[in-house]
Formats: structure tokens, C-alpha cells, sequence
């Protein structure tokens, strides 16, 4: 329920931003909350799928599931890097292929 602590809530609106990605521990809880908290207050939201974690899988998936049913897009890192990074023809893309490549 990160996103009910007042100071998150006043520094997330003083980016307006609409569209924020989430990662954490506890997919089932600590990050289903907020991402259901952000959902509410109209912010699209982006989950990495590999960049959240529960004690049991089960747990972690249906964390997702739910996020996903809330109108949450489920994603990877990769998929997100990617997406910021845009184009393939800039000095940020090719510093960052090679570290994905590692895998």
C-alpha cells in the first residue's frame, strides 16, 4: 500500500507522469497493493514480471494475474529497456546490447 504513504503519493504526482513500472518484493502483496492503488488513481501501470518476487510461486502468479485483470501490463525487463531505449542506432542502445546479451 506504498502508494497511500502521502510523501510517495505527493512525490509520484509532482513527476506527472501517467505511466509508471513497477518492480519489488512480495508480488502478492506489497506490489499488488500498490499497483491496484495506482490503477485506481487512473496511472497506467507496467509490472516486470522478473523484477518481482514471492516466497512461493504460486503466490507470485496469481500477484500477476490479479495486477494483469486489474488493467495492468505485464512485462520483462528486456521488454522495457527496449522500450525506452527506442532506436537501435544510439551510443545507449550499444552499450546496453551487450549487457543483455550476458543472460
Amino acid at each position: 500500500m506504498a502508494f497511500l504513504v502521502v510523501d510517495f503519493q505527493e512525490k509520484i504526482r509532482s513527476l506527472e507522469v501517467k505511466h509508471l513500472v513497477l518492480s519489488g518484493v512480495e508480488t502478492h502483496v506489497c506490489v499488488l497493493q500498490t499497483a491496484l492503488d495506482l490503477l485506481t488513481d487512473d496511472y497506467e501501470v507496467s509490472l516486470v514480471r522478473d523484477a518481482v518476487c514471492s516466497r512461493y510461486k504460486s503466490d507470485w502468479e496469481v500477484g500477476l494475474r490479479m495486477i494483469e485483470q486489474a488493467g495492468g501490463m505485464i512485462t520483462s525487463t528486456e521488454i522495457i529497456i527496449f522500450q525506452l531505449l527506442e532506436r537501435a542506432d544510439t551510443a545507449e542502445f550499444r552499450f546496453m546490447s551487450p549487457l543483455l546479451k550476458r543472460k
